[in-house]
Order: C-alpha cells, then sequence, then structure tokens
C-alpha cells in the first residue's frame, strides 16, 4: 500500500537569510519551509533524495500565500549507486510540470496545495521552480515552498524468485488476502493493519489520509479540540446566516424610510435589536463568547494576521452597537433551548444617572432635544456623525483624483462617497446636501469664490453618483443637483459660469442613464432633464435642448435612443419653438437623423416631434423632407408623415380625389379596351 516516504535535502540553487532548507524534511503547522534568495535567477532547483527506492504514486507541494512560483516542473532520477549522495551522474526523467495560481481571488491569505498523482519508480527527485507571480507582498520577486510529501511503494532490484516482483506478489495475494511477503521492508506493515484493512481490501492502490500532507499541516500541535471545532464550525454557519437575516432587516427598514412608513422602519429597527441580542444569548449559551472582553482588540496585530477575511464576532452582535451596514444577512434563527423572554437586553449602561427612572420620569427624551444652531466651520465636521464605523480606505488612485474634493468637505466624507457599501455613498451624499444648505452668507466677494469652489466639488461628487446602479443613491444625486441649481446658486449669486459648469458636468452622464435597463432610474432621468430645461437659472442658457437635439447614429441602443427622442418630444411641447433653443434646423436635423433608426419605436418618436413642430413652422418643415410625390409615399413611413400633414392642413379630401382620379384613369382605360375588341 502507498505511504509516505522520508527524503533528505541534496541541493538548493539558494536559500533566503534565516531560512532553513531542512524544513522542507518535517511536517508541521509551524514551519515555514524553503524561501529562495531574494532577487534570485530563475529557473531554481531543489534535489531531494529519497529514503529507498521508491515507485511515486502521489506528490503534494504546499506553496507559499504570496511568494507563488508561476510553475514547478517535476523529475524523477536514479543513479549508478544507492549509497552515493552525489546528484552526479543521474539521470532524470521529466514527469510533467504544475502551474500554480496567483492567489489573487484569496487576498493571499490561503496557501495552495497541489496533488498530482504519478506512477514512475526513482531514488531522487527534482523540482524546478520558475518565476514568481508578481503582486504586492512579494517585494523581493521571491519563491517559496512550505511543505512537500512524496506517496508511494519501496521497490528494489528484481531478482528471479523474489516474493517482492509484482507477478509472485500477485499469485500470493489470490491464495492469502491480506499477506505480504516484502524483504525489503522491516517493521509495520500497513497491510496487516486492523485500522485500514478493512478500507484496502482489494484495493492495492490505497493511500491512507493519514500521509496526506494537510493532515500534518493543518492540525494544531499543542492540542485538538475537536468538539470545540465542531461548536465553532456550526457557529460559523450560522452567523452567515444571521448576517442575512439582519441584511433583509436592513433592507426592509431603508425601504420604508423611502416610504416615509416611520413606524415600519422604527419595527425593522426594533426586531434587528432584539434579534442581535437573541443571538448573543445563543453564543454565550454554547459557551462561544468569553464574559470578558479580550485585550487583543486593542493590541496591534502582526502583518500576517491583519489580512485575515474573517471580523471579530463580538462587536457586531453587542445589542447595543449600530447595525452595521456592510454585514447585511439574514437566516432562520439558530435553535434556543429556552424561550426568547427569558432574558431581555440590560438597559444600564444607556442610563447615565445612578438614580432609578421611574414611570413619570421628567427627564427629556433624546428626541425632544433641539440642537443648538452652531456656524458651519468646517465641512469636515458633517459627516461625524456616522457611529464608530467607517468605510474601507480609498487607494492611490482615488486619492489623487478626489484632492480637491478632500480639501473641502474632508477625508471621511470623501472616503464614504467612493466607499463599496451603497448606505455609505448615500450618507456622504446627504451630508453634502446638509453642508450646501446651511452654508451662510458671508465673506463678501472672497466667500463668493469659496462658496463657488464648494459647488464645484459638490457637483464633482454628484457627477459621479449620478452613475451608480442604486436607485437609493442615484435618487440622492437628483436631489444635491436639484438643490444646487434651485436653491444654492440663486442664493448664493454665483455667476452664470457656475451654472453652466454644473449643467455641462452632469448633463451628459443624466441623458446616459435614460438609456438603462431599470426603468425607475430611466424614467427618473428623463424626468429631471425636463425639469432642469424649465428651472429659472437653466432655462435662458439654451444648454439642455441643445445638446439633447444632438444626432445619434442609426445603431445607438434602442432604450437610449428612445429616451433621448422622448425628452425632445417634451421639450417642444413645454417651450415651444420661439427663444427656446429649440430651432427648424436642430430639431429637424435630429428628427431625419432618427427616422434613419434600426428600431420602430424610435421612427414612431421621431415621426411625432416632426408633426409637432409642423404646427408651429408649417411648410418650412417640408424642406427637410424628400418631396410629396407618389414615390416617395410609397414608404409607409413618409406617407404617415405626408397624411399627418394633410390632417393638420385641414386638407381630408385629398385622399379621397386621389382615389377619384385613380378610379377614372381606371374607367378610361376599360372604355379603349372595349372599342379596341371591337
Amino acid at each position: 500500500m502507498p505511504h509516505k516516504v522520508k527524503f533528505k535535502i541534496l541541493h538548493v540553487s539558494g536559500h533566503d537569510e534565516g531560512i532553513n532548507p531542512l524544513e522542507l524534511e518535517v511536517h508541521n503547522p509551524v514551519i515555514q519551509g524553503w524561501i529562495s534568495a531574494r532577487f534570485c535567477l530563475f529557473p531554481q532547483e531543489l534535489v531531494f533524495k529519497l529514503e529507498r527506492r521508491t515507485r511515486v504514486r502521489k506528490l503534494q507541494i504546499l506553496a507559499h500565500q504570496y511568494l507563488i512560483p508561476s510553475k514547478v516542473e517535476l523529475f524523477i532520477g536514479e543513479g549508478p549507486s544507492f549509497e552515493s549522495s552525489s546528484t552526479h551522474n543521474v539521470r532524470y526523467n521529466r514527469l510533467g510540470y504544475i502551474a500554480l495560481s496567483d492567489n489573487e481571488k484569496t487576498g493571499f491569505k490561503a496557501r495552495e496545495l497541489k496533488s498530482v498523482h504519478v506512477d514512475a519508480i526513482g531514488v531522487y527527485l527534482k523540482i524546478v521552480i520558475y518565476k514568481n507571480h508578481v503582486n504586492r507582498y512579494n517585494l523581493y520577486n521571491q519563491v517559496g515552498l512550505v511543505a512537500i510529501n512524496v506517496i508511494g511503494d519501496f521497490v528494489a532490484k528484481k531478482k528471479s524468485g523474489d516474493a517482492s516482483n509484482p507477478a509472485t506478489q500477485a499469485i500470493i495475494d489470490s491464495y492469502i488476502p491480506g499477506f505480504s511477503f516484502d524483504t525489503t521492508k522491516q517493521g509495520f506493515n500497513p497491510r496487516e493493519d486492523p485500522m485500514t484493512l478493512g478500507a484496502i481490501n482489494n484495493r492495492p492502490d490505497y493511500i491512507s489520509p493519514l500521509d496526506d500532507l494537510a493532515f500534518d499541516m493543518y492540525q494544531d500541535p499543542r492540542e485538538e479540540r475537536f468538539d470545540l471545532a465542531k461548536k465553532i464550525k456550526q457557529a460559523m454557519m450560522d452567523l452567515q446566516k444571521v448576517g442575512e437575516r439582519l441584511g433583509k432587516y436592513e433592507v426592509e427598514k431603508r425601504r420604508a424610510l423611502e416610504n416615509e412608513d416611520f413606524d415600519l422602519a422604527q419595527q425593522k429597527k426594533d426586531q434587528m435589536q432584539e434579534y442581535r441580542v437573541h443571538i448573543q444569548q445563543q453564543l454565550e449559551y454554547h459557551s462561544l463568547l468569553d464574559d470578558k472582553p479580550k485585550p487583543r482588540q486593542t493590541q496591534p496585530l502582526p502583518p500576517a494576521k491583519m489580512r485575515t477575511p474573517t471580523p471579530p464576532l463580538r462587536p457586531q452582535l453587542k445589542p447595543i452597537s449600530p447595525p452595521v451596514p456592510a454585514a447585511k444577512a439574514a437566516t432562520p434563527p439558530m435553535p434556543s433551548p429556552e424561550p426568547y423572554t427569558a432574558r431581555e437586553p440590560t438597559p444600564e449602561p444607556r442610563q447615565p444617572s445612578p438614580e432609578p427612572q421611574n414611570q413619570y420620569s421628567e427627564r427629556p427624551l433624546p428626541v425632544r432635544r433641539s440642537p443648538s444652531p452652531a456656524p458651519v466651520e468646517s465641512p469636515r465636521e458633517a459627516f461625524d456623525d456616522s457611529g464608530d464605523l467607517e468605510p474601507e480606505p480609498m487607494n492611490e488612485k482615488q486619492m489623487r483624483e478626489a484632492q480637491a474634493v478632500i480639501d473641502v468637505f474632508g477625508l471621511k466624507m470623501v472616503t464614504g462617497a467612493y466607499s463599496k457599501q451603497w448606505s455609505y455613498r448615500e450618507d456622504a451624499l446627504l451630508a453634502v446636501y446638509k453642508i450646501l444648505e446651511e452654508t451662510p452668507l458671508e465673506g463678501g466677494e472672497e466667500g463668493r469664490v469659496q462658496r463657488s469652489n464648494m459647488m464645484k466639488n459638490a457637483i464633482f461628487l454628484c457627477r459621479r453618483a449620478i452613475l451608480d446602479k442604486v436607485m437609493a443613491v442615484f435618487s440622492a444625486s437628483l436631489k444635491l443637483l436639484r438643490m444646487i441649481l434651485v436653491e444654492y446658486i440663486p442664493k448664493h449669486s454665483l455667476d452664470r459660469s457656475d451654472t453652466i459648469y454644473a449643467v455641462d458636468k452632469t448633463l451628459p452622464n443624466l441623458v446616459s442613464r435614460t438609456g438603462e435597463t431599470s426603468q425607475r432610474q430611466r424614467l427618473a432621468a428623463k424626468d429631471f432633464i425636463n425639469d432642469m430645461a424649465l428651472m429659472r437659472e437653466v432655462k435662458p442658457l439654451h444648454i439642455v435642448p441643445h445638446y439633447c437635439t444632438t444626432p445619434f447614429e442609426k445603431t445607438s441602443p434602442t432604450r437610449l435612443a428612445t429616451s433621448r427622442c422622448e425628452i425632445v418630444e417634451q421639450l417642444v411641447r413645454d417651450l415651444g419653438m420661439t427663444k427656446s433653443g429649440l430651432t427648424l434646423d436642430n430639431v429637424m436635423i435630429f428628427c431625419v437623423a432618427a427616422l434613419d433608426h434600426n428600431a420602430k419605436e424610435v421612427r414612431e418618436v421621431a415621426t411625432r416631434i416632426i408633426l409637432e413642430v409642423y404646427q408651429f413652422k408649417g411648410d418650412d418643415v417640408r424642406s427637410y423632407l424628400p418631396p410629396d410625390d407618389a414615390n416617395t409615399r410609397k414608404n409607409v413611413l413618409y406617407k404617415q408623415i405626408f397624411e399627418g400633414f394633410d390632417r393638420i392642413d385641414g386638407n381630408t379630401d385629398r385622399n379621397t380625389l386621389a382615389s377619384k382620379v385613380r378610379i377614372d384613369h381606371f374607367k378610361t382605360l376599360f372604355a379603349v379596351h372595349l372599342l379596341e375588341s371591337f
């Protein structure tokens, strides 16, 4: 039966300082393995000598978590003499190669274990390691192997009559199953082990799990607390479902807030609070929470531990902690040994006064306290009420991109606007809205310049949020932009150039959102563009009509092209064709291009726009269309347009007259035919 084979290292190309390559000969969870020298030359070679001449059945290689080679080649060979420790005159046969992952998906926290099944006989094993995968942790282009495992059977030089011959052993097995006559091996014989005899009968290639590399590398060398491990594993599965339920409550609460159903929102908040307390009770019942908090939460962790993916469970389950937006999760609760009413959350931490609170306490409730109005000294203080939870930090590229915005609104608020969690992005936009709304009128000309700069940086965040796929963030961006154009600019008497800047920066993104698959976002974007065109500060600039009447290609996306035409149609109805930025030239050029679009929906809206414009401009519209003759009317689209012109002009008898002309013509032809027949 294949078993683990010991080996020793004969040769290494090099190793890093403080690293002992001999650790590869030992399998233990605390070993470091082998790491190449810094900025070494590739490929690197490792040569091992097996304990005896072996038929190798399985090779296992455990790679480093971030010093990862791109490829590992495997060779096996035999020398002229087994007793010699020299690697000269050894002929190797190539077994193949192993390609290793770059480990980016796990965040360089997991180690990759590669197991390959081979069938080769030899004494020497050579491993050739190629260039490393590049990542931010591998600063010196090193490669590393944590452990190597060889599993196989000992073989000897074949001699006639030797029972170690496979044919001889097969004959013995046919008469005496389970008997091993191996003269080359002394001591314990795995084939006679009663623990594994039932598993390997009729399976000579069976490999025991105890010989697997994972068994040696991932067991606790100090203690084996299997019962606790089982409880922790079950708790992890339950907590994952708990997170799903909490996330469901959080979404329902925010939806209720959007609908201004505050009773339902309070109910969901109370459910989340009670559910957290209930889960904490369950963890305490199963003795998975310590009675006293550990000081490890305040001590800095080593670099390898700081990248662990699982956050501490206790801070997330405290009943007095606010709901975590990032841990939006839910599930049926764990089985409860007692009803929930047996324990209630203790209110003592929330009462600063040692006096007991009676039924008729005259202390005002927190919601009734009116905060004293304070001037906005710095916008950086507006986002500080988000509690102890903070969004993930920005990367270097984002920091460079938003440097000017950070100088105005502060790093914490901008970090929230760039967060991956939509709740942080929404809160950041609402905080900017509050800052702009409370900005005082002071400072004269210099203050006006500062307020203009604040508006431009707010437009930067607004323009980015307009492209957000989450409806809550998109609605917050529209709310902020509307306030800037309707309230902020007139209130602070900003220049016309500031209004142009705000519209020019946001209008392209708004138009692009009109092609969304979500009907709710698409309608919101179209309605806001039409409202923007009618705003008092924007209407005289004629920016929206000029931009929306830009022709598009006939292969443009159908939803986007249809929305563009519907916007122009509404602008024609609301603004008219006189001193509105909509001229006969730009509207008709836009409509003629839309008539060539591949989608029927786009052509129908363009036809309605042409008929609408015809009511304002009359026969001038015909100059942009083909001539009205019989050949043109053969086209169904132009036939509908010209018939619409006739209805607007009141020429309802034109079609009837044309029919009479055709009937008279056929009558004349029929009469001529009859005369010729006589």
